[in-house]
């Protein structure tokens, strides 16, 4: 008979009140009354010590999940005041996804018919993109994505970087080539 500790998720830390016993995953309290915590503590007595808690291995889609939630900084190279994080997943990319709802269905069109529309970061930091840069903002959360969803389908063996660099021109030449 073995035992393993078992981890508190609300406290960060091996729950320092059950046990879990090997051979049938059972959770054991500790309760003085329970006969499972009594063949515990005699168990202990003997000299025995439980197994260490061993995290479970996140899946492909868990590791992807939180490399995406960390969002992606762009590097504007050729202007800097656009360089931030910007968040990938919802809720905080609500607005970014309602630009671009509104470029797809709105004839190519922001928001209120305007010139720019104004983005937070993930830092709080709030950047002025006009429609080219917001649909390179968009062009590289796109291939972030997709790069992610790669990993998870084992296309890829990594992650994408959590960061692009392009000077705008160049990113320009993508978006409008000649």
């Amino acid at each position: 008979m073995t035992y393993t500790q078992v981890w508190d998720h609300m406290q960060g830390q091996v729950h320092d009140q059950m046990i879990q016993r090997d051979h049938d995953q059972a959770f054991i309290p500790f309760d003085p009354a329970n006969l499972d915590y009594q063949s515990y503590v005699e168990w202990l007595n003997k000299g025995n010590t439980p197994n260490p808690y061993v995290p479970p291995t996140p899946t492909r889609q868990q590791e992807a999940d939180a490399h995406q939630a960390g969002g992606l900084t762009v590097q504007f190279t050729s202007n800097t005041n656009l360089t931030a994080r910007y968040p990938v997943i919802a809720p905080d990319n609500h607005n970014i996804n309602a630009i671009a709802t509104s470029l797809s269905y709105d004839g190519n069109m922001l928001p209120g018919g305007g010139n720019s529309v104004m983005l937070k970061d993930m830092d709080g930091g709030v950047h002025l993109f006009d429609k080219g840069s917001f649909k390179l903002l968009m062009r590289a959360i796109r291939d972030f994505v997709y790069g992610c969803q790669l990993y998870v389908m084992g296309a890829t063996d990594s992650l994408p970087s959590n960061s692009v660099s392009k000077s705008l021109d160049e990113l320009m030449g993508e978006v409008n080539p000649q």
